[in-house]
């Protein structure tokens, strides 16, 4: 990599965008986020994703582009946000999948400890890097992103966030790893294999982010029947085939 934020990046597994998405670009996005949240709430089963319990305060999904055009058009395709993403993962640029995550207030200590995701869903190259676009402020309180900064460079086995992780969040402490404090608008990049993690929010305000997975256009899904989006954002799948033409790798 030959720029400031892929070097960074590169030696830290993450990097931290200022100011990516103005206020007037958030408001819009926001509403269509409130506007998900609350079908959720209506749904059979609002979150039923990794730690999911009644009390953790998080209401999430996957793929907000099924929800609304306006993330797609002016969220995931956002010319700043991928400009700043192809200087990370290179210039061909494939949606992986995308999370709506709001977190409420809760006593839950850590509804996310500390873990890789790449054990969620492993790609041939490691390229999947995640866009985590703060739709809102995301104090320490809040329970903002914490990482484990140059953790990315290999995979750890059974680096969950379930109860199965337990040795890894011994090794890994929450409470030890590097608070990224965010405000709307910003966009946190960080490797799927960077340690991250982040605690339950203890404010009355809710913390709102979406997360956009991608990948290289020259990497691939390891194994078959991973479920992945393909939906190039920039640039060429050189994968892409009839059978991943079915949301299939």
């Amino acid at each position: 990599m030959n720029n400031e934020t892929g070097e960074f990046f590169e030696e830290n597994g993450y990097f931290l965008a200022r100011g990516v998405f103005s206020p007037q670009e958030l408001a819009p996005l926001e509403e269509e986020f409130d506007r998900i949240v609350q079908q959720l709430k209506q749904s059979p089963s609002p979150y039923a994703g990794p730690n999911a319990a009644e009390d953790n305060g998080i209401i999430s999904t996957t793929n907000v582009h099924q929800y609304s055009a306006l993330w797609l058009t002016q969220g995931l395709l956002h010319k700043g946000f991928l400009d700043i993403a192809e200087q990370i993962i290179g210039p061909d640029i494939v949606l992986k999948h995308s999370s709506l995550y709001e977190k409420r207030k809760s006593d839950v200590v850590g509804p996310f400890r500390m873990h890789q995701d790449w054990i969620y869903g492993p790609m041939q190259n490691d390229t999947v890097v995640s866009g985590m676009i703060h739709v809102r402020r995301a104090t320490a309180q809040m329970g903002a992103l914490r990482v484990y900064p140059g953790t990315h460079r290999k995979r750890i086995e059974n680096a969950r966030a379930d109860d199965s992780g337990a040795d890894v969040h011994k090794q890994f402490p929450l409470e030890k790893a590097t608070v990224l404090e965010a405000e709307a608008g910003d966009v946190i990049f960080f490797h799927y294999c960077t340690f991250h993690g982040s605690i339950s929010n203890q404010t009355d305000e809710p913390r709102k982010v979406v997360h956009v997975r991608m990948f290289s256009g020259k990497d691939c899904g390891e194994g078959t029947g991973q479920r992945i989006e393909n939906l190039v954002l920039r640039g060429w799948n050189y994968h892409a085939n009839a059978v991943t033409a079915n949301a299939f790798a």
